[in-house]
């Protein structure tokens, strides 16, 4: 999921930057680290405690978890916002490459 993500924000870049398609492998990449790196972390976050409530076989059975319950958004809102971090710092290095380049 956060290989996909990646790659996708990479491949719109480097066609509205006139790029070669091959640079969106790092964005790629990078949103894969930020999708197992979230949920990795949320997994291991402390978290206020939660109720959780099931229907199970017509019963309702409820229990406390102590963590996030729902991983997921926050791992793929970091492999959304990692590929999108490192293509604002790279537009940022072109400008200024560009800027120190006039005569």
């Amino acid at each position: 999921m956060g290989l996909a993500a990646g790659g996708t924000i990479g491949l719109f870049a480097a066609i509205a930057r006139k790029r070669a398609l091959k640079s969106a492998w790092l964005d790629a990449l990078l949103g894969a680290i930020g999708f197992v790196g979230g949920a990795v972390g949320m997994v291991f976050a402390p978290w206020k405690a939660t109720a959780v409530t099931k229907n199970i076989g017509g019963m309702i059975v409820t229990s406390t978890v102590l963590r996030y319950p729902h991983p997921y958004r926050i791992a793929f809102a970091a492999a959304v916002a990692l590929p999108m971090i490192c293509e604002l710092i790279r537009g940022a290095r072109r400008k200024k490459m560009a800027v120190n380049e006039r005569p």
